[in-house]
């Protein structure tokens, strides 16, 4: 999925850790309340995607501690990994993604909503 970065909703994002595995640097990103996301980015920070178009994959998290603002361990989050930025126009925008996303309060936007 190619996804449009925009300066105002990754400003929302505050990393909360990186790992090394299996050769790849991943940093660790949770979004501001109340959304339930996380944002995940190999080999770069978040500042590299910015303004551009990236190739990414959408999913889920299940509220792992150390990942997620705390009181929202073991609550499903959306999930999405930025593999690297890429030339192109986005399907979607981190803006539209964060939207649909669940919230704190449980409420979920409605599906075709975002």
């Amino acid at each position: 999925m190619l996804v449009e970065i925009d300066a105002d909703t990754a400003s929302l994002f505050q990393m909360v850790g990186e790992r090394a595995e299996h050769g790849v640097h991943r940093r660790y990103y949770v979004a501001a309340e109340p959304h339930l996301m996380i944002l995940v980015t190999r080999d770069m920070p978040l500042a590299t995607c910015v303004g551009r178009v990236c190739d990414c994959a959408l999913g889920w998290h299940e509220g792992q501690y150390g990942f997620v603002r705390p009181g929202n361990q073991g609550r499903r989050h959306s999930k999405l990994t930025i593999y690297k930025p890429v030339k192109g126009k986005g399907s979607k925008t981190l803006a539209q993604i964060l939207k649909a996303a669940p919230k704190e309060s449980g409420e979920r936007p409605q599906p075709g909503k975002a």
